[in-house]
């Protein structure tokens, strides 16, 4: 079922399975496509689904994704 996460959340999980997948062990398909009936995205760049799979970003880490500003003004 879904989780109801953002892109980051998105990003997370399918990060995971595909560094399990690359790890030798059993891979598990990942249901995150929640955020995309979020009105707003919190990164730079929307993420994209293209074929029915979550593009991941080449470069490891999530901080620069971000779009810090937007998630500044939505802190409490």
């Amino acid at each position: 079922g879904m989780l109801a996460e953002s892109e980051l959340g998105a990003l997370a999980a399918a990060s995971l399975s595909s560094a399990l997948a690359a790890a030798g062990e059993p891979w598990l398909p990942c249901e995150a496509s929640y955020f995309l009936q979020l009105p707003e995205s919190l990164l730079k760049t929307p993420l994209v689904v293209a074929n029915g799979a979550l593009e991941l970003p080449e470069k490891p880490g999530f901080a620069d994704l971000l779009d810090w500003e937007k998630v500044a003004r939505l802190a409490p």
